[in-house]
């Protein structure tokens, strides 16, 4: 290589390799502050398992159910407590005082009807003794029903069968009054025997029992029969009235031959009773009483237009006929019981 003045003749060296760029200082993180110990995490807490079921047992049997106790009043308020139930004793007690008043009110209405001169004629000189006969009559005729009302339908029934013979004696007689008031009675007891009937939904008791008894009475009284005598006509309404006069007479019979006392005595005698006991049943008893004071009642009809002495005799063979069926019915059902032979 030739020389050159001025120029560095040293043999050239390599350039040295730039040094590479200093790295940029690294920024001063901001002091985080300690944080607080994380609590550990809480394992989930396993389901409890479900007890396997065990076999049900069978259901032991229901005890008794205990009485009910009687309830009481509401608190707070006043209340009655409810009456204890009575003893035998006392309900006879009960029975014995209902008929004493009952009797009792029905002498004193008796008296009432004298003194307003509904009373029997039968004595024109003798005014007391018809008092006797119509106080005699008004409370027969009046218990009489009382006792009869013993099967549903019977005392409703008889009432019919008999103020429908009232009212056509009185319009035979010309008491037109008298039977409106014997129409009224009928009309009232058909509507009531439509619910009365067996089996019966409705009943009458010993009010409406009386109350039939008395009216009856009283229409029998109030009959005129202007073209016969009163000896005769006075059978008139004991014929049409026959029935309960024969089941209250059997059943007083029967219960002195027991040694009972008949108005105290309660007891399954009466005719309708003996009817079932000899085989029918309660409607068709009902039905047979109806028919006796129907074949009655045309009986008395047959003596209001009679004269003596066939009036007499024909009531004559009523009564006979009536004592020979109490005569029988107590050898064949004694003590409204059929006899077993």
């Amino acid at each position: 290589m030739s020389d050159v003045k001025g120029v560095d003749t040293k043999p050239e060296t390599p350039a040295a390799a730039p040094a590479p760029a200093p790295a940029p200082a690294e920024a001063k993180a901001p002091e985080a502050k300690p944080a607080a110990p994380a609590k550990p995490a809480e394992a989930p807490k396993p389901a409890p398992a479900k007890p396997a079921e065990a076999a049900k047992p069978a259901p032991a049997p229901a005890p008794a159910p205990a009485p009910a106790a009687p309830a009481g009043p509401a608190p707070g308020t006043v209340g009655v407590r409810a009456p204890a139930a009575k003893s035998p004793e006392q309900n006879i007690h009960i029975t014995i005082s209902t008929k004493v008043v009952a009797m009792v009110m029905t002498t004193l209405v008796s008296i009432v009807l004298i003194l307003g001169g509904t009373q029997v004629a039968l004595f024109p000189n003798h005014p007391w003794l018809n008092w006797a006969i119509t106080l005699l009559w008004v409370v027969g005729i009046t218990n009489a029903f009382n006792l009869l009302d013993n099967m549903d339908g019977l005392s409703g029934g008889t009432t019919t069968v008999a103020a429908t013979f009232f009212l056509l004696l009185a319009a035979i007689g010309g008491q037109f009054l008298v039977g409106a008031l014997a129409a009224a009675l009928i009309g009232a007891c058909i509507g009531f025997l439509r619910y009365n009937l067996n089996p019966a939904t409705i009943f009458m008791g010993d009010t409406g029992s009386l109350f039939l008894g008395f009216l009856l009475a009283a229409l029998a009284i109030k009959l005129r029969f202007p073209s016969n005598v009163p000896w005769i006509t006075w059978l008139v309404p004991v014929c049409v009235l026959a029935l309960p006069i024969f089941d209250t007479t059997l059943v007083f019979i029967s219960r002195l031959r027991r040694g009972k006392n008949p108005l105290t005595t309660p007891g399954k005698d009466h005719l309708s009773h003996r009817l079932v006991a000899l085989g029918l049943t309660r409607r068709e008893a009902v039905l047979v009483c109806y028919l006796i004071g129907g074949a009655c009642g045309l009986v008395a009809v047959y003596i209001a237009q009679s004269h003596f002495p066939d009036g007499y005799v024909v009531a004559a063979l009523l009564v006979l006929v009536a004592l020979c069926t109490i005569v029988w019915l107590e050898r064949r059902c004694p003590g409204g019981q059929p006899r077993d032979d």
